[in-house]
């Protein structure tokens, strides 16, 4: 049996009758037969996750995070398709990405996370979990999706911390509550030098 109480876990071990009946005298198990063991739980929260060695990670994740390497043109973000004159570029170093918006001269950062990946179920479909470098979110982690198809790069995140890893690619939005579930970036890979 497991209980949980005040933060512990306690794993209850039912002793058999028969056994029982042959424990020697003196024997320290409770009176009712059953051993107690007792542990801490730990409760899983939005702290960025300690860092992954590249020899932790699976060959195919290896692979895919030096695939992404470099800077991608954002074609699509939430619901809206960018104009090619809109200037929306993701550049992923090493296991961080930043998205910056170019306006009128000035730059400014969409969004400064840690990543990681790890394969899901789904065949070229990998879960990722980002840690937000500032901001208000700064600290908190929001799950998501990630597929790379040649050179298209397509991030699906749920809307904010805490809420569940959406399950397909897609701009979903609880209607009844008018607030979006999920947000999806699409974007390309950046071939023209000096953009």
């Amino acid at each position: 049996i497991v209980e949980e109480k005040n933060g512990r876990l306690r794993l209850r071990l039912q002793e058999p009758a028969s056994a029982r009946a042959n424990r020697p005298a003196g024997s320290t198990s409770g009176d009712d037969g059953d051993f107690v063991f007792e542990a801490l739980h730990i409760r899983e929260t939005n702290e960025a996750p300690a860092p992954e060695s590249s020899a932790a990670l699976p060959p195919a994740t290896t692979g895919l995070i030096s695939q992404l390497q470099g800077t991608w043109r954002v074609v699509a973000y939430s619901d809206i398709p960018l104009a090619h004159d809109a200037n929306i570029v993701l550049t992923i170093s090493g296991r961080e990405y930043r998205m910056i918006a170019h306006k009128d001269g000035n730059a400014v950062t969409v969004a400064s996370v840690d990543f990681s990946l790890r394969p899901s179920q789904a065949a070229g479909v990998y879960e990722i979990d980002v840690v937000y470098r500032e901001g208000e979110e700064q600290g908190k982690t929001v799950l998501g999706l990630l597929r790379l198809a040649g050179d298209t790069l397509q991030i699906c995140l749920a809307e904010s911390p805490g809420m569940a890893r959406p399950q397909k690619f897609e701009n979903a939005v609880d209607h009844a509550k008018k607030e979006y579930l999920s947000s999806l970036i699409i974007a390309e890979r950046n071939t023209t030098p000096g953009r």
